[in-house]
């Protein structure tokens, strides 16, 4: 047979080689004083590592360790997540990736996009809100202003009252209810008043809900008398309709706006019925009358 190979040599060393490879590499070497000594030398290298293994290492090697309960390292974990706070907890996370620049990198920008998203959905509402009532006070500062007929409801009363008119003695009461809420009486049913009221708020949530014809605003607030106010403008013109008002003494107020001309007030209506009074008796005297007079 030809040399055998190096790993042959050391199967057979080691003894095992099979039977028949055994017997053809052993004729092979009575023959071949190369490949014994090759044997040779892998004979004694292994013997050399099998010295080295008993008089070094099994003298200096430290026995290993025995195996921690990791299960238990586990429920510690868990307990101190649930100690933790919520900040602590994401303090953690935004940490942890800084041990490690290139794995920590993706999940540090995840956090910040997730960060942008959560500031800009949270302040969406209110730029809408903003938004939109200065658009309607816009579309109202460029229409003529005329006098409208609205209808304020509360939890005893109904009334209609007329920009212009004088207030009845319900309606003087809640002239006090807004006064007290820093919001305009003048003008309650209007973008503008609105947005003047909810200026003047240190803290507000805002929600804007788009309805089929209508945008519906509704802003909340913990300070002041009027805790809560929802705004319902109208679309295609972006007019106010409609209004809820609800005050800290769990009252409320509805306001809506009546359709058709407003009713004059009672002092314009008597002012008309005298000056059409005072028309009518001037034509009924006859000249020669207002000459005789005139003379006398």
């Amino acid at each position: 047979m030809s040399h055998p190979e190096h790993e042959q040599l050391l199967r057979y060393a080691d003894g095992e080689s099979t039977t028949r490879s055994a017997g053809q590499i052993r004729s092979h070497l009575e023959a071949c004083w190369q490949c014994r000594a090759e044997l040779e030398e892998l004979q004694k290298t292994v013997g050399e590592c099998v010295r080295y293994r008993k008089n070094v290492l099994l003298r200096h090697l430290v026995p290993p360790a025995p195996w921690t309960d990791i299960y238990r390292g586990f429920a510690d974990v868990d307990a101190a997540l649930e100690r933790a706070s919520f900040w602590e907890r994401v303090a953690r996370l935004i940490q942890a990736p800084l041990h490690n620049a290139k794995r920590g990198a993706p999940v540090v920008v995840a956090l910040t996009v997730l960060c942008v998203l959560f500031y800009r959905f949270q302040q969406t509402p209110s730029v809408q809100a903003a938004e939109l009532l200065r658009k309607a006070i816009a579309a109202a500062d460029g229409l003529p202003q005329k006098p409208r007929r609205i209808q304020i409801r509360t939890r005893d009363h109904s009334l209609t009252r007329v920009a212009g008119a004088a207030d009845t003695d319900a309606l003087r009461s809640l002239q006090v209810m807004f006064q007290a809420a820093h919001y305009d009486w003048a003008d309650p049913l209007s973008a503008k008043a609105y947005q003047a009221w909810r200026d003047r708020l240190t803290d507000k949530e805002d929600a804007v809900v788009e309805e089929r014809d209508a945008y519906r605003i509704r802003t909340r607030t913990g300070s002041g008398e009027l805790i809560a106010a929802t705004l319902t403008i109208r679309i295609p013109d972006l007019r106010p309709v409609e209004e809820r008002l609800e005050f800290r003494n769990r009252e409320w107020i509805e306001i809506t706006e009546l359709a058709g001309d407003p009713v004059p007030p009672p002092a314009a209506i008597a002012a008309r019925a005298n000056a059409a009074a005072s028309r009518a008796a001037v034509r009924f005297i006859s000249p020669p009358l207002l000459v005789n007079a005139s003379k006398l």
